[in-house]
């Protein structure tokens, strides 16, 4: 993966999917999606709906679609990663803590 600096736009779009539904707490890609975004890279988090209060988050966040229902949960898999996809990253980075 190429550096920002002379990159085209495309080549640093960076994408972290989370998979739990706290998507406003510090957790440990919080450090890594702020430091990509302070070197220049298009960093956006990927995660369900979190309608708790939080921090200010270091990336923008897009949510996935609610997930109701552990089966709901556990089979949501292709959907995320269809999601993911769509917005065409250069790299995916997935933060799982279940």
């Amino acid at each position: 993966m190429s550096g920002p600096v002379g990159a085209s736009p495309a080549r640093r779009r960076i994408l972290l999917v989370g998979s739990v539904p706290h998507a406003h707490h510090p957790r440990h890609h919080y450090r890594l999606a702020a430091a990509l975004g302070d070197a220049g890279y298009d960093v956006t988090t990927l995660a369900p709906q979190d309608l708790s209060p939080g921090q200010v988050d270091a990336v923008p966040v897009e949510y996935l679609p609610p997930r109701e229902g552990r089966l709901r949960r556990m089979t949501s898999g292709p959907a995320t990663v269809l999601a993911a996809a769509r917005r065409r990253p250069v790299a995916v980075h997935v933060v799982s803590l279940d």
